[in-house]
């Protein structure tokens, strides 16, 4: 130092200090910078499940269907405006029915009751299926084992057979059958929301939250229901499908929707089989809306369970 000093002025070793320019730090990355979650998600569901993607189009399409039925439908869903058993055409692009009503008319206002229905009794079954599924995984013995042998009991009978019998009792109707498909579809799907929370208090960070002294509420609204989010979701909508179904299927025996309200499952039943080898057009607009659905929502349901389940993220990338 004196070296310099001495062969430096010192005001001059001052001034060329204060003009040094400070390195510049390299920029971290900006967390601002990542998506959010569900838009990371539908990002990674339309790369990865073209599938899944081209059914959840065709969810969301039935779904805009469903509610702007009457201004897309051409006629009113009861209004016989043809002769009856007409080909399809410019005027009726799926033809008329057996009293002359407009099929295409009948299929959009179908799709309502399909939505309606099958959404309702999703929203009973998956609310119904988690609450059991939760308490009793979670807080196990004597509740566990009472209600389980309740859901034994229910799930010893066909689904079909068990509905026919709850609606033969409680009478026709669209709130009885959105019930009585939510109930039974609570038992069986209680089952596997019941073993995702056994797993789960099993974790360390349970206990924990039990260590601290966090109350059971806390527990199950903060650390168990986010957790268990992925299976109910994929239940929610994979079961809209079977919902529908099942749907078609108590209308094709006279046991849905009562007339005149126009159910997929009902156009096929009936009357309707008696003209089929005269027109057989009057089967076929419902039999592919009802196909196309079902396949949509299970195709969907599957790819959101790929996306949503972290066991599954590393397969999707290779």
């Amino acid at each position: 130092m004196r070296v310099l000093c001495e062969g430096f002025p010192l005001t001059h070793l001052m001034v060329e200090l204060m003009n040094v320019q400070p390195v510049a730090e390299k920029k971290k990355p900006s967390k601002d910078t990542h998506l959010p979650w569900l838009l990371e998600g539908l990002v990674t569901l339309v790369r990865t499940k073209p599938l899944g993607t081209a059914g959840g189009i065709v969810v969301l399409l039935l779904l805009v269907t469903a509610v702007l039925a009457p201004y897309l439908a051409p006629y009113r869903f009861d209004a016989m405006v043809g002769k009856r058993l007409l080909a399809p055409s410019a005027k009726f692009w799926l033809g008329t029915d057996y009293i002359g009503r407009d099929l295409l008319s009948r299929i959009v206002y179908g799709a309502r009751l399909s939505v309606f229905i099958g959404f309702g009794a999703v929203l009973v079954g998956t609310g119904g299926a988690a609450i059991i599924g939760i308490l009793t995984g979670y807080f196990g013995g004597r509740l566990d084992t009472f209600v389980q042998r309740i859901v034994d009991s229910v799930m010893a009978f066909p689904w079909l057979i068990l509905v026919i019998s709850v609606i033969s009792v409680l009478g026709l109707g669209i709130v009885n059958l959105i019930l009585t498909l939510g109930i039974l579809m609570a038992a069986g799907n209680s089952r596997v929301i019941r073993g995702a929370v056994l797993s789960i208090k099993e974790n360390q960070y349970i206990e924990a939250a039990h260590a601290i002294g966090a109350s059971h509420l806390r527990i199950l609204v903060v650390h168990v229901l986010p957790n268990v989010m992925a299976p109910i979701i994929v239940i929610a909508t994979a079961n809209i499908g079977a919902i529908i179904i099942v749907e078609a299927s108590l209308s094709y025996l006279g046991l849905g929707v009562p007339p005149p309200h126009p159910s997929w499952g009902g156009m096929l039943s009936g009357q309707t089989m008696m003209f089929f080898e005269r027109a057989p057009w009057i089967a076929f607009g419902p039999g592919l809306a009802l196909t196309l659905t079902v396949f949509s929502f299970n195709m969907f349901g599957d790819a959101l369970r790929d996306v949503l389940d972290p066991r599954l993220r590393g397969t999707m990338k290779s």
